[in-house]
């Protein structure tokens, strides 16, 4: 996990914007979140709402279950954690 000083302002508002902006999945990834969107396994939500110019997304994929992890290929790193996507393949 990186950690910021806090006392460092300068650098915490650069970390912010970062998110802000969020950040493009390969292409192998993607692929996978929109086969696991279109089976309902993900979850999105804005990263900030109240600022409308945050166009960055969290993406969160859950893991398939049952008779669909048979024929779904994921990555580990793709499962169960939080991602935040740009403005552009959020919208897809």
């Amino acid at each position: 996990m990186k950690s910021i000083k806090v006392t460092d302002v300068g650098s915490l508002k650069n970390e912010l914007n970062k998110y802000k902006k969020g950040k493009k999945l390969d292409i192998r990834y993607f692929n996978q979140a929109a086969r696991m969107a279109w089976l309902g396994k993900i979850s999105m939500s804005p990263v900030d709402a109240e600022d409308p110019d945050c166009q960055a997304w969290l993406l969160h994929v859950q893991a398939p279950e049952g008779f669909v992890a048979h024929f779904v290929d994921t990555d580990e790193d793709l499962i169960n954690e939080i991602h935040i996507l740009d403005a552009e393949q959020g919208e897809y």
